[in-house]
């Protein structure tokens, strides 16, 4: 955001250290209770964190105790106030006691006049204030609220004030980021700083890194114990998907060229850092980072200013090419291994009374000497004439503003700062009146900004330095730094304070939420998470037990809560089907996040299932619920998961699954509780505990009937997948409930992906009611298991009779994979002495294991599968597929250079690219073998500007094994008339996979895979019975 008077408002400054309270006279003052209902092993074993909670919850009444410290006792790094000698005499000062004013009075910033005419260079100071009165223009400044009468200089600035400004850490400037991402690392750190995770002597070395949270904000990584939904998808973390989820977000459209840096949101920030990302150091993710970290691999605006080389230079923007950079979980999250760069965990949050009365004013005091500072969100936006023009309502005086912009009812904009410190004395004739003409309170709140012009010549963690003369005369008490807002200010949009622990407070976070907004569905005051013990990432597979140290949750009202924790919940079971081992209650006074900490811990085995149940006995209150939504190749709404049996809420009178909540939506759904477990790992062997469980079993879930069940391996044009048969008597009571199937594929690694989809109508025949559906299965994945279960109208599952079983038993779900039914039909191909079909089967194995290879899911380097069969493809068997291209009507006589690429993740697309295409504004029409694709949607084909040049990939989808021989014409056709024509195939892309000296082994294998399957494939006979029952060709 450009500011005007860059040119007047800064004073040249170092920092030697920082303000720390002068005392400690707070209590823990929660009231919390914490009671042991069971416990099932001995205490001989001693937990691996021995960190103590650092965190104290603050009360107004703590700020009555700051009037027993004098205001002369406040430090400014090693120095006392009462110790510097300072031209504003201590007896002078209003403010007597902490209670009054910290961390330093209105009063002891500006030398009074007596003493400014005893300095050395008085007159040429008179000389500059008297110059700055004509800074502003007349008409300009005729609409002031306030008297104009000059600017503040440095040398005005008392000793005390300068020794307070040396004390702090320069300010994250606004044009490399977003004024959220500004505030909240500002109050961040001095949270850090106040709890001493940032050590005094360590003020000048370490600061958080805000390029961090820009990113992480963003876009989520991975947690060590892999619980997110929705947030975090490894294979799509580029500048596209990020730009799409900011715009979802924005309320306001956004160009290509949008710097990321600038899409700050406070709460998505929290959640990021409540979930274990970050904080990190500076010094390790640093800030010039950001701009590659939140934009990578694009051409950015940068809200910077250059002259270009016309005969009358004028300002151009700055438009800046980013890498390609990443990061990643090792980088952001806490493991004990020494080299990781994390430091904190933050655990609590608490949002305020934006209009506090008295009382709560003073507990918002309170947490700012404890913690540092306190977040601010002010109204700020345009006036009706899109200006922004602070100035109209700055007391260039005082240092001082009761708003920020005119009135202006369809204004939106807010901008973010950090309250460090009060005034109780601030005289409140200093502010204009309000609309109604009455004076405000005495009071106000000292805020810091980070609007700073001079970021290019600021160093990491000293001096906010300038060269020019001018400049180093102004002063850092100014809205662009640290200026005065009114108690009673009307634009005040919210107050906010955050808290710390040590980084190895716990080790390991149990969580289904990530970094998004909370939900406006499932609401409730009860909700729980059944949560399942595992070896964190970082520690060597073992059997260790963890013992449950703290559970976090996020209210919406202040509030009563208890706590309950559940152990040894069976499969399938609800949140309190196990044994009820703790219980704790205490209070939230504000809104906000709370990590609560259990008085005696809970030691669980590795693999228990348990619950952590939250209640607030305040009914109006809600525990928050993650809003979420998934992003991939540019769209928004992907199917909703189904993670079924982790998250639930309690609205009434039973437990319902947060899956089942609103079930339509298909954006902006809920999708976990925000409930978090925190454990440490123990050396204890969970054998022991395991022993001294008692077996529990879960209530089952209603079921009336039983359907019928037939499962398929089937080759559906240019997919593989499993066809799904379900069929119900006409008369039974589920032919009208059955309404989805729900696959659960698992990896080799044993991470889980869920997905719910709906069955198609029924086909009635013969008294027989029977829904078919194919779910295709990714050739890599091959040898995945895959879950399935069908749901009825309440998504319970069914009891199903399966094809292959006994009458009379059941199930509620079917498990297999494709390798199972690759080797089934090998075998069933042998006994029936049927070669042909043998080689088709082992022509599939060879071809998914070669996928497996080329896009590494494989468990192991090792091949189980025999790949010798490729041998026998040739670069010469394709020679006479060869591309080829021409031209009609007009033409220059040149071609484009043409690229192949296959890829079966979009259902077996060829792609044809064109290096060097036409403009796309030229492109009059796009045909596929004469078809007219350039108004298809979803487009199936892509423009891509690259540096001068253009790029044009048309993509031939959903081709059949059957036809990879079959050659294709794309006819690209110009305003002009001029006609570009290539015909390419499948084979085309072999040909050139192969014949090419610069394709790897693995690629020119995964080529001939997809030689060899069609060969196989076109000598199968599709109508031979003998493999109905399980395969379909």
């Amino acid at each position: 955001m450009r500011k005007k008077l860059l040119t007047l408002l800064l004073v040249a400054s170092t920092i030697s250290s920082t303000l720390v309270p002068a005392q400690s006279v707070f209590a823990d003052t929660t009231g919390d209770a914490d009671v042991s209902i069971v416990e099932t092993f001995s205490d001989d074993q001693p937990t691996s964190s021995d960190s103590k909670k650092l965190f104290k919850e603050v009360d107004a009444t703590d700020y009555e105790a700051l009037g027993k410290i004098p205001y002369g006792e406040i430090e400014y790094g090693d120095t006392k106030r009462k110790d510097i000698k300072s031209e504003v005499d201590l007896n002078d000062i209003e403010a007597k006691t902490v209670k009054d004013a910290y961390p330093i009075s209105h009063e002891d910033i500006y030398i009074p006049e007596t003493e400014l005419r005893q300095k050395e260079g008085y007159e040429e100071y008179k000389n500059r204030k008297e110059h700055s009165k004509g800074f502003f223009t007349t008409s300009f400044s005729s609409q002031f609220k306030y008297k104009y009468n000059g600017f503040h200089f440095d040398f005005e600035i008392s000793e005390a004030a300068k020794e307070y400004i040396k004390s702090q850490q320069p300010t994250y400037p606004q044009e490399s980021g977003d004024c959220a991402y500004n505030s909240f690392t500002e109050v961040a750190n001095k949270a850090l700083i106040a709890e001493d995770l940032i050590h005094k002597e360590d003020v000048h070395k370490i600061r958080m890194s805000r390029a961090q949270i820009e990113y992480n904000s963003l876009f989520i990584n991975k947690d060590p114990l892999n619980g997110f939904h929705g947030d975090y998808l490894e294979d799509y973390d580029t500048r596209k998907v990020k730009l799409e989820i900011r715009r979802h977000l924005s309320s306001k459209p956004l160009p290509d060229d949008y710097d990321l840096r600038r899409a700050g949101h406070i709460k998505c920030i929290m959640h990021s850092l409540y979930s274990g990302m970050g904080p990190v150091k500076e010094t390790d993710v640093n800030d010039t980072r950001a701009l590659d970290l939140c934009n990578n691999e694009a051409d950015v605006f940068v809200d910077r200013w250059e002259l270009n080389k016309e005969p009358t230079p004028t300002p151009i923007p700055v438009i800046v090419r980013t890498k390609n950079d990443n990061l990643r979980t090792e980088d952001v999250y806490y493991t004990k291994n020494a080299s990781n760069k994390h430091y904190a965990h933050l655990t609590q949050t608490r949002f305020f009374s934006k209009a506090p009365k008295k009382t709560a004013r003073n507990k918002i005091k309170a947490w700012i000497y404890s913690y540092g500072g306190v977040g601010l969100g002010m109204k700020y936006a345009p006036d009706a004439k899109g200006d922004y023009v602070v100035q109209r309502h700055y007391d260039f005086e005082n240092n001082c503003l009761l708003k920020f912009f005119d009135d202006n009812p369809d204004a939106k904009g807010s901008h973010a700062l950090t309250i460090v410190g009060w005034d109780d004395t601030f005289p409140a004739d200093a502010f204009e009146p309000d609309n109604n003409g009455n004076v405000k309170n005495n009071g106000a709140w000292l805020v810091k900004n980070s609007w700073n012009p001079f970021s290019e010549q600021q160093d990491l963690y000293g001096t906010e330095m300038t060269s020019n003369e001018d400049f180093a005369t102004s002063t850092p008490f100014s809205y662009y730094r640290y200026f005065w807002v009114s108690y009673d200010s009307p634009d005040i949009l919210e107050y906010y304070g955050i808290a710390f622990e040590n980084n190895n407070y716990y080790d390991n976070i149990y969580q289904y939420d990530g970094y998004q907004v909370n939900s406006d569905y499932a609401k409730s005051s009860k909700a729980a998470n059944i949560f399942t013990v595992k070896d964190p990432d970082n520690e060597p597979t073992d059997d260790k037990a963890q013992e449950l140290k703290c559970v976090g949750f996020e209210t919406s009202k202040p509030t009563s809560y208890k706590v309950e924790i559940y152990r040894n919940i069976p499969e399938g079971g609800g949140p309190t089907s196990g044994t009820l081992a703790r219980t704790k209650t205490g209070e939230c006074p504000e809104s906000g996040i709370y990590t609560v900490e259990l008085k005696e811990p809970v030691r669980l085995a590795l693999g228990e299932h348990y619950s952590v149940v939250v209640t607030l006995l305040n009914s109006n209150a809600e525990i928050a619920v993650e809003q979420n939504r998934s992003y991939k190749d540019n769209t928004l709404n992907d199917p909703r998961e189904d993670h079924r049996g982790e998250s639930y809420i309690y609205p009434s009178d039973n437990w319902i699954d947060v899956v089942d909540v609103e079930p339509q939506l298909t954006d902006k759904w809920p999708e976990n509780v925000r409930i978090k477990a925190m454990t440490v790992n123990t050396d204890y062997d969970s054998s022991t505990i395991r022993a001294s469980l008692t077996p529990t079993s879960p209530t089952p879930a209603p079921i009336a009937d039983c359907a019928e069940l037939t499962v398929k391996a089937k080759i559906n044009g240019s997919l593989t997948g499993f066809e799904y048969t379900v069929e119900t008597t006409e008369s039974s009571a589920l032919s009208d409930q059955i309404k989805y199937i729900r696959k659960t594929i698992t990896d080799s690694k044993g991470n889980e992906k869920k997905s719910l989809n709906s069955l198609p109508d029924p086909k009635t025949k013969n008294g027989i009611r029977s829904r078919s559906v194919f779910l295709p299965i990714d050739p890599d994945s091959y040898e995945n298991t895959v879950k399935i279960e069908i749901l009825d109208n309440k998504k319970q599952a069914v009891k199903l009779h399966l094809f292959s079983t006994e009458a009379n038993t059941y199930s509620t779900s079917y498990s297999t994979s494709m390798k199972e039914y690759l080797d089934k039909l090998k075998e069933t191909a042998i006994a029936n002495s049927d070669s042909v079909t043998e080689d088709f089967a082992n022509s599939m194995l060879i071809h998914m294991t070669c996928a497996q290879n080329m896009y590494k899911t494989k468990a192991t380097d090792e091949n189980d599968v025999d790949l010798s069969a490729l041998d026998s493809i040739n670069t010469t068997d394709f020679a006479s597929y060869v591309v080829k291209r021409g031209t009609t009507g007009n033409t220059d006589g040149t071609l484009p250079r043409i690229g192949l690429s296959f890829n079966w993740k979009k259902a077996n697309a060829l792609s044809v690219i064109y290096y060097d295409a036409e403009d796309p504004s030229t492109i009059k029409s796009i045909r596929i073998d004469g078809e007219d694709i350039t108004n298809s949607n979803p487009k199936e084909y892509q423009f891509e500007t690259i540096d001068d040049h253009h790029e044009l990939t048309v993509n031939l989808s959903d081709i059949p094994i059957s036809d990879f021989s079959k050659t294709h014409t794309i006819t690209v056709e110009n305003t002009s008339g001029r006609q570009i024509i290539v015909k390419a195939n499948v084979y085309s892309y072999i040909y050139y996979m192969l014949k090419s000296k610069d394709t790897d082994q693995t690629t020119k294998n995964y080529a001939k895979s997809l030689a060899l399957l069609a060969q196989s494939y076109n000598q199968l006979n599709t109508n031979d019975t003998r493999y109905k029952d399980f395969f379909i060709f």
